[in-house]
C-alpha cells in the first residue's frame, strides 16, 4: 500500500494552519508598528510646518482636517485617499504651543500627538486646546 496514512494527513494540515496563524498575528503587529511610524513621521513633519508657518505670521494654523493643513502649511502633503488617519492641529489660547493630532481611521482608538515644545510623539489627544502639551 503506497500513499500517506489519515494521522500523516491530519498533522500536515495542523502543522500548516499552525503556522499560518502565527504569521497572521505577526503580520498584524508589524502593520500596527508601520502605521505608527507613519502618523509618528507626519506629525513630525506637521509640526516642523507649523513652526515655520508662525515664523512667517504670528500664529499657528488651527485646523480640524488634513485640507487646510495641505493648503497653507508649506511642505506638508497629507494622504487625502485611503487614508489610515486623521490629522488636526490645536493651539492654546496664547498662542505659544501648536499641538498636532493623528487618530487612527476607520476604527478610532489610538491617537497620537505631538507639540511644538515636545521632542517625541506620545500616546494622547491634544484635547480642544493644546492644554495636554508638556
Amino acid at each position: 500500500m503506497k500513499g500517506y496514512s489519515f494521522y500523516e494527513l491530519l498533522i500536515t494540515v495542523i502543522v500548516v494552519a499552525t503556522l499560518c496563524a502565527l504569521s497572521l498575528s505577526h503580520y498584524s503587529v508589524q502593520r500596527e508598528r508601520t502605521l505608527d511610524g507613519e502618523a509618528q513621521t507626519n506629525l513630525a513633519i506637521i509640526i516642523g510646518a507649523e513652526r515655520d508657518f508662525r515664523r512667517q505670521g504670528t500664529l499657528f494654523l488651527d485646523s480640524n482636517n488634513e485640507a487646510p493643513l495641505n493648503t497653507n502649511l508649506v511642505g506638508v502633503l497629507l494622504p487625502t485617499a485611503n487614508r489610515q488617519w486623521a490629522y488636526s492641529t490645536t493651539q492654546d489660547a496664547a498662542n505659544l504651543v501648536c499641538c498636532a493630532q493623528a487618530e487612527r481611521m476607520p476604527l478610532p482608538g489610538r491617537i497620537w500627538r505631538l507639540c511644538t515644545n515636545g521632542n517625541q510623539p506620545v500616546l494622547g489627544s491634544c484635547g480642544a486646546s493644546a492644554v495636554n502639551c508638556p
